[in-house]
């Protein structure tokens, strides 16, 4: 088990090799809430290139955009779309406190997604960031 970086001095990364992160989601400072009951958020989601998919000899913005749960102590790391995906966007739904990530699928295996290639959409259930579907 992670030791907390405050106490022993040292980090430790969420990747080995250098990376393109987009977005990073992390736990909060304050407690938060969701309809008025406290919510424990003690994990993080990241949004990330982390692979030359185009084969272009760089990590850019045109390589496959995955997306991790990553438990707090950064002991664990669990990518939630498929390879061979590309994440383009994600919305929260407070209701269901259900985060939706819309994703390209790479049909011709180029590495790079294309406006022309399908979309499908996954849910991600952020009491349980290791509980996903795919609605399409």
């Amino acid at each position: 088990m992670a030791q907390n970086p405050f106490k022993t001095g040292r980090l430790s990364y969420f990747f080995d090799n250098h990376v393109l992160i987009r977005t990073l989601y992390f736990p909060g400072v304050r407690s938060d809430s969701l309809n008025r009951q406290p919510v424990a958020r003690n994990y993080f989601l990241v949004s990330v290139y982390d692979e030359d998919t185009n084969r272009d000899s760089l990590i850019t913005t045109k390589d496959l955009r995955k997306f991790y749960h990553i438990d707090r102590l950064n002991t664990q790391k669990t990518q939630l779309i498929p390879s061979g995906y590309s994440a383009i966007r994600s919305d929260y739904d407070f209701q269901n406190d259900v985060m939706y990530i819309y994703a390209r699928y790479d049909v011709n295996d180029n590495g790079t997604p294309e406006k022309n290639e399908p979309v499908a959409i996954y849910w991600i259930k952020l009491s349980d960031p290791t509980v996903i579907g795919k609605i399409i």
